[in-house]
């Protein structure tokens, strides 16, 4: 078993009510461990192994219950590159899955 802990920001949530709901849709998957909603930080806080689970699967399920979690994207200027092998090391280095 291989625990893995995500910290997920959640918009939608306008009660309690909605945090339970998060909860109690996500210990229904195989492979969670543990569940915490936090309705003022609207974060979800969630082990799972990860050798069961992804982490999209547990996207998926809180965009089925009527939540979202927000994504974005960041545009980075990086100087310094003069060849494709440092392209190739930037990539492998953001790519790597901790």
């Amino acid at each position: 078993m291989s625990i893995k802990q995500i910290i997920l920001p959640v918009t939608g949530m306008t009660c309690i009510n909605c945090a339970q709901s998060i909860e109690r849709n996500l210990k229904k998957l195989s492979g969670i461990e543990q569940v915490n909603v936090n309705f003022a930080t609207e974060q979800v806080t969630i082990s799972f192994d990860n050798k069961q689970l992804t982490e999209k699967r547990i996207i998926e399920k809180i965009n089925t219950i009527g939540y979202s979690v927000p994504t974005h994207t960041v545009e980075l200027a990086i100087s310094g590159m003069t060849c494709v092998n440092c392209a190739s090391a930037i990539e492998r280095v953001l790519t790597k899955k901790t």
